[in-house]
């Protein structure tokens, strides 16, 4: 039921340091999420844990890159969500929609534990 009503809003925006990992934890499972790069110039990797969302190595593929300007939205049953980049401190903003089923009700997402394409 909790995803046939409306969604609690969840916001934040912030600026990435150089070489940052930031994981934004919300305190409910999503029901959707809109991730927005409000930068000029620089490169935000989002992904689904820590280490699908470093480059190194190089050819880890578990994010995806939103370029200056560039947003994604989806449907995704989340309790957490990493940013990083490559190149610059690009501002970000994060839009969720909450549902009321708590985050510790969640399962683990990692490669090891079987997920493949989370890191």
């Amino acid at each position: 039921g909790e995803y046939q009503v409306s969604a609690v809003p969840f916001g934040t925006s912030s600026t990435l340091s150089a070489a940052e990992t930031r994981d934004i934890s919300f305190p409910k499972f999503t029901k959707f999420i809109i991730v927005r790069n409000q930068d000029d110039a620089g490169t935000l990797q989002v992904g689904f844990t820590q280490n699908g969302v470093q480059a190194n190595p190089p050819a880890n593929t578990n994010f995806i890159k939103l370029s200056a300007g560039e947003s994604v939205s989806a449907d995704l049953r989340i309790k957490s969500l990493f940013l990083s980049s490559s190149d610059g401190t690009p501002d970000f903003e994060v839009l969720a929609g909450l549902t009321d089923i708590n985050a510790n009700q969640f399962i683990t997402l990692t490669g090891s534990n079987g997920f493949s394409g989370v890191g």
